[in-house]
């Protein structure tokens, strides 16, 4: 690239110091030349409202800056060639406020941490709010809306935080061992159970990450029969409480139904363990329990809700239109893609407007590109080529598997049910169906109460006013497309 030149923002601060900046690289090749970049560079830099104190600088230059990584043109270019601005102030924005720029990239299932996690400050700094005051919590969500990202972050952030998952377990010891091996491999967690009896030969932090030194001391440990699980339970329960401990607890309605359906007495001890441990008056363990909507339902039909009145819900909404469509455009540069501004509007119209789920624009964002090959100016085609034959075609089943794999929960004479439910919500879509429209189509061997709760939970049902919507524009057209999961090995 021949006589590139560069173009840098900074800022100094009263003292005339340069405090950061960010330098765009202006090849020659685009076809429209330097000093229009610069022109339409240096406005959009100069409309941006500085922190007091600061002011902003632009230089031309025909060498690269030494104290500067500079970023390629195509960086902040759209694919017709314009540049995108708005993309350009808010890397600006983002490195005055001392943060370095990040690049995006497709997580589809995948907990997402840092920057990737868009849209949440405001659910991040109302958890911590009550984790500081002592109140336990429900984050409500339906499956794929981030509950899981949302717990990291709150690990990342809170260095009390101990993250449990407990999706596999099944019993009273389960729980005890998915426990013990978030707590034991957690600093001040270890520190706080070093002092019980039980613990005082468990291996350190470092040791415990292997899970063949954590098994055999699990091991050991329960082959100690004057002590019972329950007593076990309490007692770790209690010092991690004593240390100032805050409990993360993830797939909460997975376990809770797993339980429910195999050991009901042991469901409720440990479900009175755990109010007694977090109401107490001195140091209770908060506990922040991530589980659908659904389980508010699921609580109350199966009479539980003596165990979980304390709790205060955190719903975890959608993201909105704006930030849906900042996701899409950053997925898009990362992958080293130029997408346009049709193209965005095509994902987020695609991904639902008003009820954009991040995974499945991570999802839409990662086979548009590989429906684009190696070629970088992205198109409409490649959009919706991508979402009616990648992603909600047989090759879309990996982003669905979460979902497919909820059918072994549901007995053969349901599916057809739950089947034909979802079939007429999504038909309807996105109006409301009637609740007693939707009863009508249950058979006698299936449970109206129980199954709908199952449904709500696993498939993003939305109720209101006697009706039933489905929430995700994505889950609809699947179903209404003529998705055979719960039908199949059904008859």
């Amino acid at each position: 690239m021949a006589n590139n030149i560069y173009f840098e923002v900074y800022w100094i601060d009263n003292k005339k110091e340069k405090k950061g900046g960010l330098a765009v690289q202006l090849p020659q090749e685009y076809g429209i030349s330097p000093g229009d970049r610069i022109k339409d560079l240096t406005d959009a830099a100069r409309d941006l409202e500085l922190p007091e104190g600061l002011r902003l600088r632009t230089e031309m230059l025909v060498s690269q800056p030494a104290d500067t990584d500079p970023k390629p043109l195509s960086d902040y270019l759209w694919a017709d060639g314009t540049c995108n601005l708005e993309r350009f102030k808010r890397h600006i924005l983002r490195m005055l406020s001392g943060k370095e720029l990040h690049k995006f990239l497709p997580r589809p299932g995948v907990p997402v941490r840092g920057p990737d996690l868009i849209d949440r400050e405001q659910k991040v700094s109302e958890i911590l709010e009550k984790i500081n005051s002592g109140i336990s919590c429900h984050l409500r969500a339906p499956r794929r809306y981030g509950k899981t990202s949302l717990l990291t972050r709150l690990k990342d952030d809170c260095e009390n935080a101990v993250f449990i998952e407990i999706s596999d377990v099944g019993s009273m010891t389960g729980f005890l061992k998915a426990l013990l091996r978030g707590a034991m491999r957690h600093k001040l967690g270890y520190n706080c159970l070093a002092g019980l009896k039980e613990y005082r030969s468990w291996p350190g932090p470092e040791n415990s990450a292997y899970a063949e030194t954590f098994n055999d001391a699990f091991n050991d440990l329960i082959q100690d029969k004057s002590v019972s699980i329950n007593r076990m339970i309490m007692s770790t329960f209690t010092a991690l409480a004593d240390g100032g401990i805050v409990l993360l607890i993830d797939e909460f309605s997975v376990f809770l139904r797993e339980m429910w359906e195999k050991n009901e007495e042991q469901l409720e001890d440990l479900l009175k363990i755990l109010k007694e441990i977090r109401t107490r008056d001195k140091t209770p363990l908060p506990c922040i329990f991530a589980g659908s909507s659904g389980l508010t339902t699921y609580i109350e039909f199966y009479g539980l809700k003596e165990f979980f009145n304390d709790l205060e819900s955190v719903d975890i909404p959608p993201i909105n239109e704006q930030d849906a469509r900042i996701l899409a455009e950053e997925l898009f540069y990362g992958m080293g893609k130029l997408p346009g501004l049709p193209v965005i509007d095509q994902v987020v119209t695609l991904t639902g407007k008003k009820d954009s789920i991040p995974y499945f624009i991570h999802a839409l964002a990662h086979e548009t590109s590989a429906e684009a090959g190696t070629r970088k100016k992205l198109r409409e085609s490649d959009v919706e080529n991508a979402y009616y034959d990648r992603l909600l075609g047989p090759p879309g089943n990996i982003f669905f598997r979460d979902f497919l794999l909820r059918e072994k929960a549901y007995p053969k004479p349901c599916r057809p049910c739950a089947s034909a439910v979802l079939r007429a919500l999504s038909c309807g879509f996105p109006e409301p169906f009637p609740e007693k429209e939707l009863r009508a189509i249950f058979t006698q061997e299936c449970e109206y109460e129980k199954l709908i709760t199952c449904l709500e939970e696993d498939y993003d049902l939305v109720k209101s006013e006697g009706s039933y919507r489905m929430r995700s524009k994505v889950l609809a057209d699947r179903w209404r497309l003529g998705e055979p999961w719960l039908t199949q090995g059904a008859e």
